[in-house]
């Protein structure tokens, strides 16, 4: 009998192919719109002042709608182009135009579909809840899932040990039979070292500077990890 029987994956980047789905997205928007500098200079300014703005949200510093609009606004006002106004409409279009794309990480529903008949899947994410759902629910993943738990719906955002907490308490879920998955070494393998699961670090790039219980660089060797090969 395996001994984990609870797998709580992370989203983004764990599932959902979030960098590769997040430029397309703004590609298409920035098209959208009347620019006279190139795309490669607005989205590096902008994957900077996300990160920064995404940071600050975490610890609580700034409200989802500050982020939302923010994120694009000091990106246009990084560039000389200082119009809250396009900054609004720009947030507005890209919210439309990241539904229409939903390219998942290499062999995610191969997994689930694989883990689905034996273990109990859920969902553990930092984010917003209705972009968070959409994915799941756009890419046909969300059946896989006994549950979806989200920061911002929850109050704590990963690696608190409040929201790990209440995800065991709403799951039932032991700590000694649960098994975290994600690619964050601070939100996730962090978060779940803090609260006492096993967690395993899926990062393709092999980039990290804590040591998860399990790595992995490809989603098909969890079969290894739960020994269900």
């Amino acid at each position: 009998m395996a001994k984990y029987i609870n797998l709580f994956f992370d989203l983004d980047r764990t599932l959902w192919d979030f960098d590769q789905n997040n430029r397309n997205s703004l590609f298409e928007t920035y098209h959208q719109f009347d620019f006279d500098m190139d795309f490669e200079t607005f989205f590096s300014m902008y994957k900077a002042i996300n990160k920064m703005l995404w940071d600050a949200y975490g610890r609580g510093e700034i409200k989802k709608e500050l982020l939302h609009v923010n994120r694009f606004y000091l990106t246009f006002k990084a560039l000389k182009i200082d119009n809250l106004l396009m900054a609004t409409e720009f947030a507005e279009v890209y919210s439309q135009n990241i539904e229409k794309h939903n390219i998942l990480m290499p062999h995610a529903k191969e997994i689930l579909e694989f883990l689905k008949p034996n273990f109990k899947l859920y969902i553990v994410t930092n984010g917003f809840k209705e972009f968070q759902h959409r994915k799941l629910r756009n890419s046909g993943t969300e059946p896989f899932f006994d549950g979806i738990f989200i920061s911002e719906t929850i109050g704590y955002h990963k690696p608190h040990l409040a929201f790990f907490e209440h995800v065991l308490k709403i799951t039932g879920a032991k700590k000694d039979d649960s098994l975290i998955i994600g690619d964050d070494m601070r939100a996730d393998i962090q978060g779940a070292k803090n609260a006492g699961i096993a967690c395993v670090l899926y990062n393709p790039t092999n980039e990290n500077d804590l040591v998860p219980d399990y790595r992995i660089g490809s989603l098909l060797e969890l079969k290894g990890v739960l020994n269900c090969l």
